[in-house]
């Protein structure tokens, strides 16, 4: 039964899919699921909602690729954000015949130190880190099995990665035309590994904004028993503080405070 599974993960993760089930064949339960698209569906907005705009850029290669750079901000510190990157890539059988990106893959980053300890293990042993940015991670995020966090290794929805895939997805964005038919700001793919910062960086910069700016009122509180508390893989998360000076040496088994 093991290695039907893995025969079956083998093939890469489309855009569609992980709108609908970012895990396909893993167990997690459809009301776990759909109850992390509604929360975080709630979140986006609230935390979105002080913000005019956000800022974003987009490269499409010659190949047909896509890349979106996103500045995602934190839940819980104001005027802080997050790295989010999602590459898009066509399937040959289908670059120049379709004008929906459904069908293409998909590979993802971010610096939030909540995907790196839950995620990054995971996704990366499903080919789903953009591997420009794998660097980004300390290798015991991507080398040592997240036992506490993740320990079933489920490839579930990450927050800062869905907040992501709605911002794309709520401004039409996943259809070609109307991607050539905006203004949206342009960059190159060849600049990521300069425009985003590592993880371990962005946790002590996340706790050294946190002395200094009073935490957002308007967060959505998330009660501890909820299915939607249990379905993030029984993450607790500790002090940032906890990390500060040592995340070169941190393990899986700490934990982080949620933003």
């Amino acid at each position: 039964m093991e290695d039907k599974k893995k025969q079956v993960r083998k093939k890469p993760l489309t855009l569609g899919e992980y709108g609908k089930n970012p895990g396909r064949d893993r167990t997690v339960p459809t009301s776990v699921r759909e109850s992390l698209r509604v929360l975080y569906a709630m979140k986006f907005t609230v935390v979105t909602k002080a913000y005019n705009a956000l800022t974003f850029y987009m490269d499409e290669t010659k190949d047909g690729v896509f890349y979106f750079y996103i500045k995602i901000p934190s839940e819980t510190v104001q005027d802080f954000f997050y790295d989010v990157v999602i590459k898009l890539i066509p399937p040959p059988e289908i670059k120049d015949k379709t004008d929906k990106l459904d069908d293409y893959y998909i590979q993802v980053f971010s610096n939030d130190p909540a995907f790196a300890f839950t995620y990054a293990y995971a996704y990366n042993k499903e080919h789903l880190i953009v591997p420009e940015l794998l660097n980004k991670f300390s290798p015991q995020f991507i080398e040592d099995k997240p036992k506490v966090t993740n320990p079933k290794l489920d490839i579930n929805y990450s927050k800062i990665i869905y907040f992501g895939y709605l911002f794309l997805k709520q401004r039409g964005f996943f259809s070609k035309k109307i991607i050539h038919n905006s203004k949206i700001p342009m960059f190159s793919h060849k600049d990521l590994p300069k425009l985003v910062l590592e993880v371990d960086k962005k946790i002590a910069e996340r706790i050294e904004k946190g002395k200094t700016t009073k935490p957002k009122k308007d967060k959505i509180k998330e009660k501890p028993k909820s299915t939607a508390a249990k379905l993030q893989g029984g993450v607790k998360h500790s002090r940032l503080t906890k990390l500060v000076g040592s995340s070169k040496k941190t393990k899986h088994t700490k934990t982080v405070k949620r933003r």
